[in-house]
């Protein structure tokens, strides 16, 4: 399941606007269909954290992940500044779930979410 780059690492510049595209497919290679089903992508700031410092999820709308062409498994998670604005320069783990009926599929297990600085910090 391709998604960044062969760790499935994330990179984002603190306070950017960043689209990054999922295309899911299963262990065989084939495509996995979305329909009816919905993406959560989940950055904790340490793996022990109850709580998310960040979490997408398809079932809160478009603007969070958006799943573009379900029959091919294409979603994109969507970053908007404030989800970095206010975090730590440095590496976070996240995983992204796919929910479909009674499947609960790790479709990323446990990565990194680097957040690199910016020259730059733009108010929001």
């Amino acid at each position: 399941m391709p998604f960044l780059d062969a760790d499935n690492a994330i990179q984002v510049i603190r306070g950017a606007t960043k689209h990054y595209t999922l295309t899911i497919t299963n262990d065989d290679g084939t495509v996995y269909d979305l329909t009816g089903a919905r993406v959560l992508l989940t950055v904790k700031k340490n793996r022990e954290a109850e709580a998310p410092t960040i979490q997408k999820d398809s079932a809160a709308g478009v603007a969070q992940v958006e799943i573009t062409a379900p029959r091919t498994g294409v979603a994109v998670v969507k970053f908007a500044p404030g989800d970095t604005q206010t975090l730590d320069i440095g590496v976070y783990p996240f995983d992204v779930w796919v929910l479909k009926g009674s499947d609960r599929l790790p479709v990323i297990p446990r990565s990194t979410f680097e957040v690199l600085e910016a020259l730059t910090r733009i108010p929001l």
